[in-house]
């Protein structure tokens, strides 16, 4: 069976660290963007299950450019 996969988006280090470390043992595949421009490229390369975004990231990124289909 394959693991739903989780895109966390956030410029935090620590923050993304301590998240993977918990959504990985908890069985999920985790991908990484630490900005904007990244996250977006890597939902449209991956097959995404949720996203974790950072409200406050200032870039390209925004909740109307995200869309799932």
């Amino acid at each position: 069976m394959k693991k739903s996969t989780v895109l966390l988006v956030d410029d935090d280090i620590d923050f993304v660290n301590a998240n993977r470390a918990v959504l990985e043992a908890a069985g999920y595949e985790v991908i990484v963007a630490h900005n904007g421009g990244e996250g977006l490229k890597l939902a449209r390369e991956n097959r995404v299950d949720v996203a974790v975004l950072d409200v406050h990231i200032r870039n390209e990124l925004s909740f109307n450019k995200l869309r799932f289909d």
